[in-house]
């Protein structure tokens, strides 16, 4: 007698349950592309299933790959109860066992365990296990960790390059950090030398070869040798970028060069920073947001409600309660049409529409349709996307890579 792998079951029904299968999947599937070219107005909707998203081609499953990672493969933080490590298939390279993972800076992400910080490094590893009780980001190479009640910095190999001596610190930028002791603000060099004393008040991060600082509520800036270069004279300052700075007198805002110099008189009402993008920045005139260039020229009416820098050749813009992109020259290169929007990156941008998110190109038509409930910009190619309150990934090709299962992510 032959052999029958199937002695118990009739091979005709077994066909017309493959075909039954078949049908439904066209009746309910039938377009795995979340890519539209259509306009803004069509609009997906969606069905939950058992294998996933029904009009978004989904990533195979996942598994644990046992901490095993190829060279210069990308990593997120994910959780699902707790935090561990996935690669951009969705595969565990780190199995969950964290509170938190953060994101990755420096080639270091931060770890919690049991109210304890420590570091991992890009494969995964553990290089300082956790032991601190609070910890940052990596600068410069050097962290700062809080030991008890005292700051300190430590290398990328977990050792103490700086004692713990601080009451707080900032982190390190061009060779600098602010440190804080007997609630005062100084500088140290990253061998640990005091090279600027705490006598401030507030002290800001270094920017273009200039701090910001403050005593007794009034702002200015000194060099790396401690040197005050801009008097104390501003209610508020910010950050050199372009080698110019906004800064507060009374109630508005100007415009300074390096050397303390307004190229642009206090005239503007803002409540946010002042940065010149392709020589122009947004300011607030009565109430409605503009564009003035680096002489101090309006050359965007100020007709927006809302408006910020331009990053690139394009801004976000609010006018009638809705949302889009202006060109250099304030006219709406992408039609203000949606409730909210996020930049560019990757020529995408997060769009919000009647509830939904999705992404639009720089023709302002829907690239992935708005089906999710949040959404994050793209970084390195993938964006963070929210479904019924879990978190998967989709690429800038408009594919669902890694399938929303997770109770949070961070970024690749």
């Amino acid at each position: 007698m032959p052999f029958n792998p199937l002695p118990n079951f009739n091979l005709s029904v077994l066909l017309t349950f493959f075909l039954c299968f078949v049908f439904i999947s066209l009746i309910y599937c039938p377009d795995f592309d979340l890519t539209n070219r259509q306009g803004v107005q069509k609009l997906n909707t969606t069905t939950m299933l058992p294998w996933g998203l029904i009009g978004i081609p989904v990533a195979k499953a996942q598994e644990d790959k046992n901490n095993q990672r190829a060279p210069n493969t990308l990593l997120a933080p994910a959780k699902l109860e707790k935090w561990g490590l996935i690669d951009t298939e969705g595969a565990w390279v780190m199995t969950p066992t964290y509170d938190f993972i953060s994101n990755f800076k420096e080639d270091r992400a931060r770890i919690l365990l049991n109210g304890k910080w420590g570091y991992i490094n890009e494969y995964g590893e553990v290089i300082v296990k956790p032991q601190y009780d609070e910890a940052d980001d990596y600068y410069d190479g050097l962290a700062g960790v809080r030991i008890k009640a005292a700051w300190a910095f430590i290398d990328k190999d977990g050792g103490i390059q700086i004692k713990p001596d601080y009451d707080e610190t900032g982190y390190f930028s061009e060779g600098l950090a602010r440190v804080m002791k007997n609630k005062l603000f100084g500088f140290i060099n990253q061998e640990g030398t005091l090279v600027i004393p705490n006598i401030y008040t507030y002290a800001s991060n270094f920017s273009e070869g200039l701090a910001r600082v403050a005593i007794g509520g009034k702002w200015g800036y000194v060099d790396p040798l401690g040197l005050v270069i801009i008097p104390l004279d501003f209610q508020e300052a910010e950050d050199f970028f372009g080698g110019l700075a906004g800064v507060k007198v009374g109630n508005k805002w100007g415009v300074i060069d390096k050397e303390g110099n307004f190229v642009i008189a206090p005239s503007f009402e803002n409540d946010r920073m002042i940065r010149f993008c392709n020589g122009i920045a947004a300011v607030k005139v009565k109430d409605k947001w503009g564009y003035v260039n680096t002489e101090g020229v309006i050359v965007i009416e100020p007709k927006f409600q809302s408006a910020f820098n331009f990053v690139g050749n394009l801004a976000r813009a609010e006018q009638d309660n809705r949302w889009g992109f202006i060109s250099n020259y304030g006219d709406w290169y992408v039609p203000n049409i949606f409730d909210g929007i996020k930049n560019f990156a990757d020529n995408l941008a997060p769009a919000y529409l009647y509830g939904k998110w999705g992404f639009i190109d720089q023709d302002g038509q829907w690239f992935i349709d708005p089906i999710f409930n949040s959404v994050t910009i793209f970084i390195h190619g993938f964006a963070a996307v929210k479904v019924d309150g879990k978190w998967g990934f989709v690429n800038t090709q408009g594919e669902l890579v890694i399938k929303p299962i997770f109770d949070d992510v961070g970024q690749f």
